[in-house]
């Protein structure tokens, strides 16, 4: 919808702006805002309840992998801080949509800027570690997989859903379950197919198994980090648009702040303020000088 031209006192034009841009922007920055909310608080859920439940298996004195452990808790620990971080920046975009108050605004560009820094922290890690671990699947020899303790054969096996180091050789650790997560059953057992339905000949070995694993999660996480710095970009360009708007539209609410989405401003009624949404004075000079009027 175009701006409408209105002419003021002195028989010059000006534009009268178009409130129905910034209720848009509101609105969007309003779904965007609340997406943010739930997805932080889900994953501030899912965080504490892998903490939770890596916290109880390591302190239950049976046998676990420490090495798995210590990464899983690392990444609830990384998953809770982010999911605060989201669910800040988006209570704050919320409430600056909602209230058309421009420094909740502000804390909601602050909280972009904290997840920009986090999203490409957590990526670059992620990226690097996901390439180093490939490296080591690589370089894996038959030999190096036999001095692999059976603890953390079985963890590879469970983790990666393969047997032994090649599909159907003998290097695969067929024992009792070892690894805790694996629910007490190890699918490479010649036993287990009863209780699995898998065969485990047919399961792939662990070297090649390994490395498409990781080599996935190189790729998961470049295009996890790459949406996500475009999804911020997009919101801070959403909560520009809406501080823009909020600064020329005539509904901006000079000398009192409505709680009203919809509402015209709630001005103080003052020589500062306007009421219904009404240009003050001072902007009417302003515009009577920059579009021809006296």
């Amino acid at each position: 919808m175009p701006d409408v031209v209105v002419v003021d006192s002195g028989g010059g034009q000006r534009p009268k702006r178009n409130p129905f841009r910034l209720v848009c922007v509101r609105i969007l920055l309003v779904l965007i805002s609340l997406g943010m909310l739930s997805g932080g608080i889900l994953t501030m859920v899912v965080g504490i309840a892998m903490k939770k439940l890596v916290d109880t298996e390591m302190n239950s004195g049976k046998d676990y992998a420490p090495s798995f452990d210590m990464g899983v808790r690392g990444i609830s620990v990384s998953m809770i801080i982010y999911g605060s971080i989201m669910t800040f920046t988006g209570f704050f975009g919320f409430l600056g949509a909602c209230t058309r108050v421009r420094g909740f605004i502000s804390l909601f560009f602050f909280g972009l800027t904290l997840s920009l820094i986090s999203v490409i922290g957590s990526g670059v890690f992620g990226i690097k570690r996901a390439q180093i671990m490939s490296q080591k699947w690589t370089a894996l020899t038959p030999a190096a997989w036999k001095r692999v303790s059976n603890t953390d054969k079985a963890m590879f096996q469970y983790t990666y859903t393969c047997c032994g180091y090649d599909q159907g050789d003998s290097l695969a650790y067929t024992g009792p379950a070892l690894f805790v997560a694996s629910g007490g059953v190890n699918a490479c057992s010649p036993s287990a197919q009863a209780t699995t339905g898998v065969d485990p000949k047919d399961l792939p070995g662990c070297y090649e198994a390994g490395k498409s694993f990781w080599s996935d999660q190189e790729s998961t996480a470049i295009g996890t980090m790459v949406g996500s710095l475009v999804g911020i970009l997009v919101a801070a360009l959403i909560a520009g648009c809406t501080q823009r708007y909020l600064r020329e539209a005539d509904d901006y609410p000079r000398g009192g702040t409505s709680v009203f989405f919809f509402g015209g401003g709630g001005g103080s009624g003052g020589s500062g303020g306007t009421s219904g949404g009404k240009y003050s004075r001072l902007e009417e000079q302003r515009d009577d000088r920059t579009y021809g009027g006296k």
